[in-house]
């Protein structure tokens, strides 16, 4: 989300809780990207899913949908978190 880049997204099945595909989700939500689930993931599902993100105005459309909605200064939010719990 940082770097305001779509991307597909094929989450590890076996992570801990599922994280993964909850994080991927988030993107989903915003309009950056798009979720194929590991077991589903075929050479011609990845070609339908990638053909339209060939289109440069789909990608740009995707990235600023996630520029205008993902958190603002993330990064510095994190870091101060976790120096408050260092401290």
């Amino acid at each position: 989300m940082a770097a305001a880049r779509p991307a597909l997204l094929v989450p590890y099945p076996h992570a801990v809780d599922d994280h993964q595909t909850a994080n991927a989700e988030a993107l989903v939500k915003l309009g950056g990207g798009e979720v194929i689930a590991q077991s589903d993931l075929t050479p011609a599902l990845l070609r339908d899913k990638l053909l339209p993100w060939l289109d440069l105005a789909h990608c740009e459309t995707a990235s600023r949908l996630i520029r205008q909605q993902s958190p603002q200064n993330a990064t510095a939010t994190i870091v101060e978190r976790l120096l408050a719990i260092k401290g």
